[in-house]
């Protein structure tokens, strides 16, 4: 396995964007910008799956899923 992760953000919204609909769009964002690497990798694992996205839009805060 290697260590370095290549990551592409499109986004391309369906509706609206808002606060409530643009969760992980931001927590991305964020972790990019405040994070070390690897606090970066695990991050980005949590929110690429499909319970994350299903969690977050019945509306648990992304604050859940930040890595200690």
């Amino acid at each position: 396995t290697s260590s370095h992760t290549r990551v592409g953000i499109l986004n391309n919204p369906s509706s609206k964007i808002k606060e409530d609909n643009t969760a992980i769009a931001r927590g991305i964002l964020t972790t990019f910008l405040i994070q070390s690497n690897s606090n970066l990798k695990s991050f980005l694992s949590k929110l690429s799956k499909e319970e994350t996205a299903k969690s977050l839009a019945a509306g648990t805060k992304i604050a859940k899923f930040i890595i200690p």
